[in-house]
């Protein structure tokens, strides 16, 4: 085979390989979530509430644990920290066991659990995780959840804040609230539900606004007029009920 052809074989592998990495590798961010629950309740089950009650923990006496983050962004993973914890048995008078107490030891250990599901809405993604955190020793020796880190994919958001008049045009101000950049995208406004103007959005980078200008026919002037941008969801954000607004 030719040297030359080989080689354009290679390069284009290669380029194959880069695009396939770069598209598993998806950037994310992380928050921790400290379970306070667990550490002063380590006999009966016990639940954890977080992040504005979008996250929820509850665990039962088979150190089994259910994690679940609604309306939220999208879960990839977890770290899962842990302490053994300590049984004391006391003796009588006679020097036989008579009671036993729980403590939080000093050692601890972490777990990975798998994400079973992230399921996408308009409001946000449904994700769950259910596992078992006990180590060697089962029920005998248990351990008890002291924090979850919780990996979030990063996304953009597009909220369409307002929409104001200036000089015989709509002035649209649309922030991304999200944590990754949104490409470049439309506007579509509607009056009666059918498409009547597209209007071009840059890009904008995370935390950032910007105000796009849209010209609508004088003849729509006394309609009301459903501004969407993203209008044909060409962007994978978080939240999707809150591209559109109306306006006169």
């Amino acid at each position: 085979m030719n040297k030359k052809i080989i080689l354009l074989i290679l390069a284009i592998f290669t380029t194959c390989l880069i695009a396939i990495s770069s598209v598993s590798a998806a950037a994310t961010v992380k928050e921790t979530v400290n379970i306070k629950n667990g550490m002063n309740n380590l006999v009966e089950p016990y639940g954890e509430t977080a992040l504005n009650g979008k996250f929820n923990l509850r665990v039962d006496n088979n150190l089994r644990a259910h994690v679940s983050v609604s309306n939220y962004k999208k879960l990839v993973g977890l770290k899962v920290s842990c302490y053994f914890v300590t049984r004391t048995t006391h003796m009588n008078s006679y020097g036989r066991p008579s009671t036993s107490t729980l403590s939080v030891g000093s050692t601890s250990y972490s777990l990975n659990p798998r994400v079973n599901e992230s399921k996408r809405t308009s409001k946000g993604y449904n994700s769950n995780s259910d596992f078992s955190y006990a180590m060697t020793g089962g029920l005998s020796n248990p351990g008890v959840i002291h924090s979850i880190e919780l990996e979030f994919e990063k996304q953009p958001d597009l909220k369409l804040e307002k929409i104001s008049k200036k000089s015989g045009q709509y002035v649209v101000n649309i922030k991304n609230t999200g944590d990754a950049n949104a490409k470049a995208n439309k506007i579509g406004v509607y009056v009666n539900k059918k498409l009547i103007k597209t209007v071009t959005i840059p890009s904008i980078k995370a935390g950032k606004s910007k105000n796009v200008g849209v010209k609508v026919d004088s003849k729509y002037n006394k309609s009301k007029k459903t501004f969407k941008i993203d209008y044909n969801n060409k962007i994978n954000e978080i939240y999707e009920n809150n591209n559109a607004k109306v306006a006169v």
